[in-house]
């Protein structure tokens, strides 16, 4: 992730002055810098605004936008859906109109005048109301957000973030027919306090990849009615977290909401709820479905908590007149998923039961007392070395050596003869600036995103293994990467692991500029080698084998280069080539479609 600042040398004229002096006039009455007297790091320039057009005027870094009362519906505004002329913002088109997308913006909060009196709404269905991207310092309070009333189902959300530093949100009222009322991916640091969510689809809160996200001394209430139509949808998970480092729902009451889940937890470290009130809540999905021979069966699926990886710890939570159409903790025997004891637990690590949770008598939570549960991204790489050509050296042995190490202009050289991902101190847990976890079904893949001119050298094939251990996760899987050279080891599955695959051994999106050389990689990964939007890649010298599928897969691919390579023992023998240009097998073009060798 990075963060990109904007500065223009500007010079003045008086052609420029007379477009100043206007558009003082449209945003409004800009304030003199003043020091804030609740909080001496808002930035001092301040502008209100009064209507939609001076407020996505004013949105840029280093500012406090005044929101006075009133609603500003986005789609009203006069350059809805029109090329912004913003490096702040633009709108995004989607299915049923547009989104309204702030990019790369730092220390800047939005001041609405109270909840009840100031609102930022959307008529779109498929579009969030404000979505955030690598953006750092953002602030949000007093207003209320969602979407207007209207028919159709939502697809969007309310405020959703990704790639985002330090967000805090407070006094605000998110309500749906948005999907979520808070979404977060690769996020750190997003607190949201003394906030209402309320009405929306599909949950209230949902972090993905994330480090530390809380959501403390607020309401969430009646999310999973539809009660506009009159049908019978209802959420999924109210509060969910999927391999994040520290989630926390504090002093927040949780009532009249219909959902499949309530608390969902899927590979995430630090899962933990104190001083809540649940109550009144309907929980669980249970109906009938027809084989492929007409015969009618029963399904109940969901639970209080669904909680897979690390337990989710739960202190002075009430649970009370809550209607469960599941059992309170979900269990698939078949899925694999913890025996309900080792699912939650109290802080001192001992395993809650039902009884044991339902008994549970409210105690406020000193929110100061939450400490997030500590994090191994980048704390290791001050121990790199500069190489030749001015890239970080690092010799590594363990895994989170391995994973500290990740970043661009980097040269990884692995000393160690195997580097279990499934081992990380922060499995599952939020990553780090250049790579996260993703859960899929059966555990997380390690994903590298964003680097430029990283380099992973092994000792040798035969010396160096690169493992997974999940089976529908692949061993690594690179996006929006360029200049990789990949040298010297072999990768996998662990073989012991029961079960099919799901997951390649190399998976490439919209990657350039790659050397694989000197490779072993093998089954039971479906693919060796996926890569979707990708060109220029050079794949040398490299045995791919025992994978369920094929050799390769290539889809929407340019020039990719494959020289003294071998497929055995595979699925299918060969590559498959979908809306491809420029690949050569050992010096010969191939066409679209199955190669077999």
């Amino acid at each position: 992730m990075m963060l990109y600042r904007h500065r223009k040398n500007v010079r003045i004229g008086i052609s420029l002055l007379t477009a100043l002096f206007l558009m003082i006039g449209l945003l409004g009455p800009i304030s003199a810098p003043v020091a804030s007297a609740d909080d001496d790091e808002l930035p001092e320039y301040r502008i209100r605004v009064t209507d939609v057009d001076s407020l996505l005027a004013a949105i840029g870094s280093d500012r406090v936008i005044e929101i006075a009362d009133g609603e500003y519906n986005l789609t009203m505004a006069r350059s809805y859906g029109k090329e912004s002329y913003s490096d702040s913002w633009y709108w995004e088109d989607g299915y049923d109109g547009y989104q309204l997308r702030l990019r790369g913006l730092h220390d800047l909060r939005f001041e609405g005048s109270g909840r009840e009196l100031c609102s930022i709404v959307t008529e779109p269905r498929y579009a969030n109301v404000m979505h955030f991207t690598d953006c750092e310092n953002i602030s949000i309070a007093d207003i209320t957000a969602g979407h207007t009333p209207g028919e159709g189902y939502c697809s969007g959300g309310v405020l959703d973030f990704a790639d985002c530093r330090s967000i805090r949100i407070t006094g605000c009222e998110l309500f749906g027919c948005g999907t979520w009322g808070i979404n977060a991916v690769n996020c750190s640091s997003l607190i949201a306090d003394g906030c209402i969510i309320r009405n929306c689809s599909y949950g209230a809160v949902s972090a993905s990849s994330c480090l530390d996200v809380r959501f403390q001394n607020g309401s969430i209430f009646d999310c999973g009615l539809s009660k506009e139509f009159g049908d019978d949808w209802i959420a999924f998970q109210l509060l969910e977290a999927s391999t994040c480092t520290g989630f926390a729902v504090l002093n927040t009451e949780i009532f009249g909401n219909i959902a499949q889940t309530a608390f969902q937890s899927s590979s995430t470290v630090g899962f933990f709820v104190g001083g809540c009130r649940v109550h009144d809540n309907s929980i669980g999905e249970h109906g009938t479905y027809s084989d492929e021979f007409g015969k009618q069966h029963d399904y109940n699926w969901g639970g209080m908590f669904r909680v897979s990886g690390q337990p989710a710890c739960v202190t002075g939570t009430e649970f009370q007149n809550n209607q469960l159409a599941v059992p309170f903790f979900f269990y698939d025997e078949e899925d694999s998923f913890p025996a309900p004891d080792s699912q939650v637990t109290d802080p001192d690590g001992n395993p809650l039961d039902q009884s044991q949770l339902e008994s549970m008598t409210h105690e406020d939570y000193d929110c100061a007392d939450y400490e997030v549960p500590a994090s191994v991204s980048d704390a290791w790489q001050s121990e790199g070395s500069i190489a030749h050509a001015g890239l970080k050296e690092y010799h590594v042995t363990t895994t989170d050596e391995f994973l500290s190490a990740i970043g661009s202009n980097t040269v990884i050289y692995v000393d160690a003869p195997l580097i279990d991902f499934s081992a990380a101190s922060n499995y599952g847990g939020y990553g780090g600036t250049s790579y996260y976890w993703l859960d899929i079904y059966d555990g997380p893949g390690l994903v590298i995103s964003g680097v430029n001119n990283l380099q992973i050298i092994g000792q040798g094939r035969e010396q160096t293994m690169l493992q997974a251990t999940p089976r529908y996760a692949e061993v690594l899987y690179f996006e929006n990467c360029s200049d990789l050279l990949i040298s010297g080891l072999t990768a996998g599955h662990l073989k012991e692991a029961p079960g099919y695959c799901g997951g390649d051994v190399f998976e490439f999106t919209g990657c350039h500029d790659v050397i694989v050389e000197d490779c072993g990689l093998f089954g039971c990964g479906v693919n060796a080698i996926s890569a979707e939007s990708s060109s220029d890649f050079s794949i040398r010298n490299t045995e791919m084998y025992e994978c369920s599928q094929y050799g390769a897969i290539l889809w929407s691919c340019d020039h990719f280069a494959f020289e003294s390579c071998v497929v055995r023992d595979c699925g299918a023998n060969g590559l498959e080539l979908i809306d491809t240009h420029h690949i050569t097998w050992d010096g010969q073009r191939l066409a679209d479609g199955y190669i077999e060798f």
